[in-house]
């Protein structure tokens, strides 16, 4: 008995009127010639079109030449664009230096950690330096965190225009918040922020404007208010030298 598969096949063929074998190659070479001649005047076709498009290509006016666009250059970071032991105090010594990204910046971070939304489109800076200055045993419960961030011009100014504006919508609960304690107290622009997360722990930012470079500086043990301002004054005047 064939496979039941096999049968249903067999059954709904076998009353087919099938055509002879010549009559079906006559088919096919009648296929095969049709497909020739509709390729052969497709390739024409395409042909006359890009000589076409040639010509009118060569007929068109031709403006003046446009000059590439050359890349806005940014900063150079260099090391003499950073606070020093002698600014901070007695006893620090350099922790180190490191190249960044665009970021992350402590102040993204905190925004994160306070649950305040990101903004929009902010300005990205170039690639950031940080440098770290401490005083005491490893690791130094004393120091100072400071990064640089180069801009592009006129980005530099729109970067503290957007974490003033980032700080007023901010809305955090739990008992945390972000204030502007100082601003406008160094360089050509400055903001220290003020910040509790609500678990009892705080944090202080100085941001500070010079040219197209910002700097962003912070401390530990927290400084007051007076020494925080008097540390950005001394990073703007670092900033010139860049």
């Amino acid at each position: 008995m064939p496979e039941p598969m096999f049968q249903t096949l067999f059954d709904a063929t076998g009353a087919l009127a099938w055509a002879p074998v010549d009559a079906i190659r006559e088919r096919a070479r009648r296929r095969a010639r049709r497909a020739v001649v509709a390729t052969a005047a497709t390739a024409m076709l395409a042909v006359g079109l890009i000589a076409a498009g040639v010509a009118a290509t060569r007929n068109v006016h031709r403006g003046p030449p446009v000059a590439p666009l050359t890349p806005t250059p940014v900063v150079t970071v260099t090391d003499d664009g950073f606070l020093r032991p002698e600014d901070i105090g007695t006893g620090y010594r350099e922790l180190g230096f490191e190249d960044e990204t665009s970021g992350p910046w402590t102040f993204h971070f905190t925004m994160s950690m306070l649950n305040c939304p990101p903004a929009q489109t902010p300005p990205m800076p170039d690639i950031a330096r940080a440098r770290s200055l401490g005083r005491g045993t490893r690791p130094a419960e004393d120091h100072v965190v400071q990064y640089i961030f180069p801009y592009r011009p006129g980005d530099a100014d729109r970067s503290l225009a957007d974490v003033r504006a980032r700080v007023a919508a901010c809305r955090p609960g739990n008992g945390g918040s972000i204030t502007i304690g100082a601003e406008r107290f160094a360089g050509q622009d400055s903001l220290l922020l003020v910040v509790h997360f609500g678990d009892g722990s705080t944090l202080t930012l100085v941001h500070v404007r010079q040219g197209d470079l910002v700097t962003e500086l912070w401390a530990k043990p927290e400084r007051s208010v007076a020494e925080y301002q008097e540390l950005g004054r001394t990073a703007a005047l670092r900033l010139c030298q860049c």
